[in-house]
């Protein structure tokens, strides 16, 4: 954090500050962080996006109720024993693309982070 910090605008700083507070608590003198608001199991996504499993937030609730009843209508065609459906090439493509930055890191953190960021969508 103390690397990301150099450079940033005022407004980023404060975000910065906001994340650090929330998400992995407050570096103290000590050299040891203070508990964040929310614990890093509950957020972070890495191992979920290592397994390939689904990731969520709330801004995607409304759609994953939509994939839920989809889902469960996929599944009844299944069990009356039609042929599953195949992930979408462009959501396969996403989720190996998060796999392999996770599997094979960049060198240094400027660069995973930019690499990060070209693979998520707000």
């Amino acid at each position: 954090i103390c690397f990301l910090s150099e450079d940033l605008t005022l407004d980023l700083q404060d975000f910065l500050n906001y994340f650090e507070d929330t998400y992995i608590g407050r570096l103290r003198a000590s050299g040891v962080r203070a508990n964040p608001k929310f614990a890093v199991e509950l957020w972070n996504m890495h191992s979920r996006t290592d397994q390939a499993m689904l990731r969520s937030n709330n801004h995607v609730e409304g759609k994953l109720k939509t994939e839920e009843s989809s889902l469960q209508l996929d599944l009844a065609a299944i069990n009356a024993g039609q042929e599953a459906k195949i992930q979408q090439k462009r959501y396969a493509d996403h989720n190996k693309r998060l796999i392999n930055l996770i599997k094979y890191p960049h060198p240094n953190i400027e660069q995973q982070i930019a690499a990060t960021a070209h693979n998520i969508h707000l």
